[in-house]
């Protein structure tokens, strides 16, 4: 036997309206169910209409989950963060440096001092080997993005949320 092909990306592109049509079209109905919905008054446009909705309130419904899971992530991360200043009060000397590091490396990027980075680079493989693997992937990402990049960097000023950002975009869509 063969297997049903998965049409959801193609019902996800069509509009309601087309999808009603599509259905209408290739949706065969029983003649006890025809028979049914005929006694009972119900219109199989409603009911398309009713599917339609349900679906279209339970992605909302996913969505909403989804950023409120994101949400309680970022604030035990900060809970995290907060705790580890705490515990070693070096830990914000090393961050404040880490921070500065980056943003002279993307000043030295942004201006093409080739110089710079080099020496930037170097240092971050020596204290900030996690920093380094950072921006070797954001230099990866900016040949093929370098419209995004100027996009982002028009909306972002700051350097290190702009990495931030760009790195929770190239994880996500690689």
């Amino acid at each position: 036997m063969g297997r049903k092909k998965d049409k959801t990306e193609l019902y996800d592109q069509l509009s309601p309206e087309e999808l009603h049509t599509h259905i209408r079209k290739n949706i065969s109905i029983p003649k006890y169910m025809d028979a049914f919905l005929y006694k009972h008054d119900i219109s199989l446009s409603k009911l398309v209409q009713n599917s339609i909705t349900t679906r279209m309130e339970q992605e909302q419904e996913t969505s909403i989950k989804k950023d409120v899971h994101k949400e309680i992530q970022d604030k035990k991360a900060r809970k995290r963060l907060q705790e580890e200043r705490k515990k070693n009060p070096e830990f914000e000397n090393e961050l404040i440096r880490a921070r500065h590091v980056l943003t002279t490396y993307f000043n030295a990027f942004d201006t093409n001092d080739t110089e710079a980075i080099h020496r930037r680079k170097q240092l971050m493989l020596k204290e900030f080997p996690e920093m380094y693997v950072d921006v070797l992937k954001f230099e990866t990402w900016y040949e093929k993005n370098q419209e995004n990049y100027e996009l982002m960097k028009d909306r972002y000023e700051n350097p290190v949320e702009r990495l931030i950002r760009i790195k929770n975009r190239f994880v996500n869509n690689p």
